[in-house]
């Protein structure tokens, strides 16, 4: 799929959808008029919520903060919260890196996630790049100390995401990879520690640094600081004749196709960090618009939307 500069520069930010409830019942309002009473109200409600959950992240109480970041994950896969990060970005970045720096592995989890949705909603800009550059230290340094899979497998994860949208040069991806590739190839007398990494981060680790090689010019790459050639044979399977993906998939009406293996790891990785905001960000997320060169159909109050599997999926405006 190459680089992504040109659609980095197109990138714009969307209005949040006000009829997006974001309790913590994951309840949904469905609105069947233009003009219904009590939106406002919805609206206040959910900034109010996002507010309480980012005051709680000042907490003592570890469990108060996880409870608190777990809700504002949920807010930011129900909508686009541009509204709210437009006013509490800087705030919300640096709690959540706190939460990175001293939270238990559960926290750590929670507000790894919470940055990778942080850097897709702001989509390419100074704020995604302001994530990265905020975000490779504390995370490399977290990768060192308890070894749990589940919170190294969200820092990797978060890694790859927040390079994937703030990465403006290869050498802000390649340094990335290269925490990546440290992660599976442990040494003595390194950064990193020696231990062997269980099969899930192996696993993550995989999937992230494939995630990336996909944004990078292969012959970009320098082999040496890899030790292995097998990368430019990687880079190259795509440009070589033989069998290519293609994958199509039905969001809002509109079909969501892939055509080459690089676009097929973007999606995959991509619908696997979102989870059940998937489908929220392709109908909305102009950065996503622009990586899989996807345009949706125009809503309509009522619309459904439905996956290739069958599932149904209600617009909540």
């Amino acid at each position: 799929m190459g680089r992504r500069s040109s659609q980095k520069k197109s990138a714009a930010m969307l209005d949040s959808d006000d009829a997006d409830s974001v309790s913590s019942s994951s309840s949904s309002i469905r609105l069947d008029n233009m003009i219904v009473p009590g939106i406002e109200e919805v609206q206040v409600d959910k900034d109010v919520l996002l507010d309480q959950c980012l005051d709680a992240l000042y907490e003592k109480r570890g469990s108060t903060r996880e409870k608190a970041l777990a809700s504002i994950i949920e807010a930011f896969n129900n909508s686009l919260q541009h509204e709210f990060v437009e006013k509490k970005f800087a705030t919300l970045l640096h709690q959540c890196l706190n939460s990175i720096k001293k939270g238990s592995a559960k926290e750590v989890a929670l507000a790894s996630h919470a940055i990778g949705l942080l850097a897709i909603t702001t989509g390419p800009g100074e704020k995604a790049q302001e994530i990265l550059e905020e975000c490779v230290s504390p995370i490399s340094e977290a990768l060192k100390t308890r070894p749990e899979s589940s919170k190294i497998s969200a820092l990797l994860e978060c890694l790859a995401v927040i390079t994937f949208v703030g990465g403006e040069e290869p050498e802000q991806t390649e340094k990335s990879m290269q925490i990546l590739w440290q992660m599976a190839h442990p040494k003595l007398g390194s950064n990193v520690a020696a231990a062997k990494p269980s099969p899930t981060v192996i696993t993550m680790v995989v999937s992230a640094w494939s995630f990336l090689l996909t944004t990078m010019d292969g012959w970009a790459l320098n082999p040496k600081s890899w030790q292995d050639w097998w990368i430019a044979d990687l880079y190259k399977c795509e440009h070589q004749d033989g069998y290519t993906p293609e994958i199509s998939m039905k969001i809002g009406g509109e079909s969501l196709s892939t055509s080459t293996w690089a676009q097929l790891i973007q999606l995959n990785f991509l619908k696997h960090f979102l989870g059940g905001g998937f489908v929220k960000h392709m109908q909305d997320n102009q950065f996503l618009h622009d990586v899989f060169a996807f345009t949706p159909k125009k809503k309509f109050l009522g619309a459904e939307y439905r996956m290739s599997g069958g599932e149904k999926i209600e617009s909540d405006l």
